[in-house]
C-alpha cells in the first residue's frame, strides 16, 4: 500500500512539473513572440526581463536593462504619472497610461503602456508591462492637426481676401449703376441707348456675382443669417417672373408660371433669402436654355419630418445634365460644363449658395436631370420656415 502511495505521489509530482514546465514554455514564446515591447520589473522598478522588441527600440541590451530601473528611461516630466502608475499595478490596479521613452540615442518614443500585477500564492512578486510603439501614429496625427489648422488659416485668409476685395468693388460698380441709371433718363439716340444697356447688364452681373462672394464668405464664417415673416407665395412667383422676363424674352424662351390650386399661399420665411434661391434658378434655367421654356412651378408638399411645405419647382428644356454632375453643381465654384463660364459668364457660386439658404431654413435643394431634355430643382420649405438659433448661430 505504501508503495502504491508513493509511485503515486511521484506521478503526481512528474504531472505537476510537466504541467508548469508547458506554461513555463507557452509563458516564454507568448513573451519573446509578441509584437510590442514586454518586459517585467520587480519591486524597484528594475527590469527583470525584456523581449527583443523591448531591447531595439530602447537601445539597450538585456544585460543593460537588467541593471536600470524603468524611470531611467523615462524623460522627467512624465516620470512622476509612470511612478504612480507602477505603484497602483503593485497594488494589484491594473494600468493603462500614454506614456513617453527616451532611448538609448535620445530620441524620445510615444508609448501606450498596460501594466498588470504577477500574483504568486496571493503575493505580488513583480510587474508585468507590454508597450506599443505609438509614435509614427503620434506623429500623423500632429501632423493632420497642423495641416487643418493651416487650411483654416487659409480659408479663412481667403474669405476676408474675398469679402474686402467685394467691398471695395461694390463701391464703383454702385457709382457705375446710378450714374448709368440717370443718364437713361436722357435724351439718348439709338445707339447711345443700346450701348448704356450693355453697361447697366454688365454691371449688374458683376454685382451679383460680387453678392455671391459676400454671401459665400458670410456662409463660411457662419455670419449669414436669415429672419422669418409672412410672405405671399402668388405675389412671389410673380416678383421672380417679372425679374427674369427680360432676359427671358431676349432669348426667345417662353417664361411660365404655374401654381397649382392646392398649393399653399402663404409661407413665413427670410423674404430676401427665398426670392434669391428663385431668382438664381430661374435666372440659370434661362441662362443656359437655348430654346423652349423656363417654368416654376408651385405645389403643395411635406417635409421629410412630416411637417406641411411648399415646393418650387424649376423646369427648363435646357441641355440637361450627366448624373455624375448633378451633386458636384452644389459645390462652389463648379459649373457642370467648363466652356458654359466663358459663353455665360458667372464662377460657379449660385447653386453652392441656394443650397446652403435653403438648408438654414429648414428646407431641402433637390435636381434631377435628362441630358437633351432639360433640368428640374426643386426646392421644399416647410411653411413655417423660421430659423432655429443653431441656424442663426451657424
Amino acid at each position: 500500500m505504501r508503495r502504491w502511495w508513493a509511485r503515486r505521489r511521484r506521478a503526481g509530482r512528474v504531472t505537476e512539473v510537466a504541467e508548469l514546465r508547458r506554461r513555463l514554455q507557452h509563458y516564454e514564446a507568448l513573451f519573446a513572440d509578441n509584437p510590442h515591447a514586454t518586459f517585467t520589473l520587480d519591486a524597484t522598478g528594475t527590469f527583470v526581463e525584456a523581449n527583443e522588441v523591448t531591447q531595439e527600440i530602447s537601445g539597450y541590451p538585456l544585460e543593460q536593462l537588467r541593471r536600470l530601473s524603468f524611470d531611467r528611461l523615462l524623460p522627467a516630466d512624465v516620470v512622476p504619472d509612470a511612478a504612480k502608475a507602477f505603484a497602483d499595478a503593485w497594488s494589484r490596479e491594473p494600468q493603462k497610461v500614454h506614456t513617453a521613452m527616451r532611448t538609448r540615442t535620445g530620441e524620445v518614443l510615444d508609448l501606450n503602456v498596460a501594466l498588470v500585477p504577477v500574483v504568486v500564492d496571493g503575493e505580488v512578486v513583480a510587474v508585468h508591462g507590454v508597450a506599443e510603439d505609438m509614435t509614427v501614429e503620434t506623429g500623423m496625427r500632429r501632423d493632420l492637426e497642423a495641416a487643418r489648422r493651416t487650411a483654416e488659416q487659409a480659408d479663412q485668409a481667403k474669405s476676408m481676401f474675398l469679402a474686402n476685395m467685394s467691398h471695395e468693388v461694390r463701391t464703383p460698380l454702385t457709382s457705375i449703376l446710378g450714374n448709368s441709371e440717370l443718364l437713361a433718363d436722357s435724351d439718348l439716340d439709338d445707339d447711345q441707348r443700346r450701348r448704356l444697356e450693355v453697361v447697366q447688364r454688365s454691371a449688374l452681373q458683376l454685382l451679383r456675382l460680387v453678392n455671391d462672394i459676400l454671401d459665400v464668405s458670410r456662409l463660411e464664417a457662419g455670419k449669414l443669417t436669415v429672419t422669418a415673416e409672412p410672405m405671399s407665395v402668388p405675389a412671389l412667383v410673380e416678383e421672380v417672373l417679372v425679374w427674369a422676363a427680360p432676359a427671358a424674352d431676349r432669348a426667345g424662351l417662353e417664361l411660365v408660371g404655374e401654381v397649382e390650386p392646392d398649393a399653399p399661399h402663404r409661407l413665413r420665411a427670410d423674404p430676401l433669402r427665398v426670392t434669391q434661391v428663385l431668382t438664381n434658378l430661374v435666372g440659370n434655367a434661362v441662362k443656359f436654355t437655348e430654346a423652349g421654356s423656363v417654368r416654376l412651378l408651385v405645389s403643395r408638399a411635406v417635409t421629410t419630418s412630416g411637417e406641411p411645405a411648399v415646393r418650387f419647382v424649376v423646369a427648363d428644356t435646357g441641355p440637361g445634365i450627366d448624373d455624375g454632375q448633378l451633386e458636384s453643381l452644389f459645390e462652389s465654384f463648379t459649373q457642370a460644363d467648363p466652356t458654359q463660364t466663358r459663353r455665360h459668364g458667372g464662377a460657379g457660386l449660385g447653386l453652392a449658395i441656394c443650397r446652403e439658404l435653403v438648408e438654414l431654413l429648414g428646407g431641402r435643394l433637390e435636381a434631377s436631370s435628362t441630358p437633351g431634355v432639360g433640368s428640374r430643382f426643386g426646392v421644399t420649405l416647410p411653411l413655417d420656415a423660421a430659423p432655429s438659433r443653431g441656424m442663426l448661430e451657424r
